[in-house]
């Protein structure tokens, strides 16, 4: 076997060089073999010299890159910031003395509901800017705000206002506020109008019902599927409400109802409302707060108001 076979090191080579210039001549095969081991070991070297290259600048790239990146992050930041802060600004401005924006925990209110999140007061801007009378053709149905932006001043242009289907299957909103003034909104239907809001709470509203006339324009399904519904307020009433989906509706909504009943009721106009068995049982029995539930019943019955409490059958 040859002492000069591709398998040498540099040092090997440069030993073996170094013996042939010192007149140590190797046999001519081994001079080949040692020609063509320095030919193969200067390729690897420039191999390793050109790989080496490439990851010195493979390397200092990447430290532009992620330089570059960090910049990048920073700007991104910088940019998200702003963008917060100019929505702030608009916030405030849409929503007046209605919400706020703490700056101490970062979360906005409005309508009484103080934990909404940047996200979620996004989309109720988007959605309910300026929130108007107009509701006809399931104007905010399926939608995902937790409460509305008001409109800023009296809307007086209420009446004739179609609420077929205005909220209907949105599951989100927790809060409806219009300001209509103590005279309301005057809707010509509602039907469906909040049927599956599953989170709503609070209308803040009042709806003068004078001129629905037909039990067709106030569907059984007005506020079907409304089983958190505490509040709501309904004035001169003509046909039956069914409220046997609301086993959290107040007192003071079913007070409301049979105060506000349009003048002149006799036992021929006399209205149902039905009610849940939870209810249904506190208009009976009465509460914790004691008989005024009772009392709300029996007085709700007679003149001038004409308004019988009843659990639906079917």
């Amino acid at each position: 076997m040859s002492n000069y076979e591709s398998t040498h090191t540099g040092a090997q080579i440069d030993k073996a060089i170094s013996e042939v210039l010192n007149g140590n001549f190797a046999p001519a095969s081994d001079l080949s073999v040692l020609a063509q081991t320095v030919e193969d070991e200067v390729d690897r070297l420039s191999r390793r010299i050109t790989e080496n290259a490439s990851a010195i600048a493979l390397k200092a790239d990447k430290t532009t890159v992620d330089a570059l990146a960090q910049e990048l992050d920073s700007a991104n930041q910088l940019i998200a910031v702003a963008k917060k802060q100019a929505f702030i600004d608009l916030w405030l401005d849409a929503v007046g003395s209605y919400g706020s924006y703490d700056t101490a925990t970062g979360m906005f209110s409005l309508n009484g509901l103080t934990d909404i999140t940047y996200a979620q007061a996004v989309t109720i801007y988007n959605q309910t800017n300026q929130f108007m009378g107009a509701m006809q053709g399931g104007k905010y149905a399926h939608c995902t705000f937790r409460t509305n932006i008001p409109n800023r001043s009296i809307y007086n242009s209420a009446s004739s206002v179609s609420y077929t289907y205005a909220f209907r299957n949105n599951t989100a909103v927790e809060v409806i506020k219009g300001n209509y003034g103590t005279s309301g909104v005057t809707p010509t239907t509602l039907i469906d109008a909040f049927y599956g809001c599953t989170s709503l709470r609070v209308i803040d509203m009042v709806f003068n019902c004078n001129s629905i006339t037909t039990q067709t324009n106030f569907s059984n399904s007005v506020f079907g599927r409304c089983a958190a519904l505490e509040e709501v307020r309904l004035r001169n009433v003509r046909v039956n409400v069914d409220l046997s989906a609301c086993p959290n509706i107040s007192y003071e909504s079913l007070e409301y109802l049979v105060d506000n009943r349009p003048s002149g009721m006799t036992e021929a106009t006399a209205i149902t409302v039905y009610v849940h068995a939870d209810v249904w049982d506190k208009l009976n029995n009465g509460d914790a707060s004691g008989g005024k539930w009772n009392g709300l019943r029996v007085r709700a019955m007679g003149g001038p108001y004409y308004v019988n409490f009843a659990l639906k059958t079917a």
